[in-house]
């Protein structure tokens, strides 16, 4: 059974980043657009989580060592680069999966609330979320797989261009939405979550300061 938390310690180190994330998106988006406040905190996100990310990744994909001995080993091996590989294909895939999960769930909020009548915030911000995480994680899929095969690849000269090819080639188009089911049972349901606790709890506070 504990094949199913493979890579859990990578993952909690990678909270950090999703606080940087959410700290920053709000005050961003008052000065400038949101899709501008979600590609600034994102790309901060990512860069402080990539190494982490290349850890969970390779101890998902079957390595037995130990999270700091592949550590040690990628920093012996190819240095701080090899600690960032991917970072690429992580931009390219996770700056577009935050800008369509913010830029949904907004839309989202609006339209289900104006859609069914009595439903209360709280139903409405999960209903959203999970939309905003379907739709974001099926548009970036493709980027997911490349990533994935670019982290798990011993081949420096790998480049997203050069793994994209050799999926088509190998694969066919259908080859860039490999693992999309597994990622739509979990992503739509971290993501209402996360969405709906992060307006849940910014609203307890806002309230608890205005009645203070």
């Amino acid at each position: 059974p504990l094949i199913f938390f493979a890579g859990i310690g990578p993952a909690l180190l990678m909270a950090p980043a999703a606080v940087v994330q959410y700290t920053l998106i709000d005050p961003l988006r008052d000065v400038m657009p949101l899709v501008a406040a979600a590609v600034i905190a994102g790309t901060l996100d990512i860069m402080i989580k990539c190494p982490f990310e290349r850890l969970k990744t390779q101890m998902q994909s079957g390595e037995k060592t130990s999270m700091t001995l592949l550590l040690r080993s990628t920093w012996e091996a190819n240095g701080v680069r090899g600690l960032w590989a991917g970072l690429g294909a992580t931009l390219a895939r996770d700056i577009p999966y935050l800008v369509l999960k913010w830029l949904t769930y907004v839309y989202a909020q609006g339209l289900i609330g104006g859609l069914v009548a009595g439903l209360s915030t709280q139903t409405i911000n999960l209903a959203a979320g999970a939309l905003a995480g379907a739709v974001a994680a099926t548009a970036v899929t493709p980027m997911d797989v490349i990533k994935t095969r670019l982290q798990v690849d011993n081949n420096k000269d790998a480049t997203p261009l050069t793994v994209g090819g050799q999926i088509l080639a190998e694969e066919g188009a259908f080859g860039f939405f490999r693992g999309i089911g597994p990622r739509l049972a979990r992503i739509p349901v971290y993501t209402s979550i996360t969405l709906a606790t992060f307006d849940f709890v910014k609203d307890f506070f806002l309230h608890a300061q205005a009645g203070g």
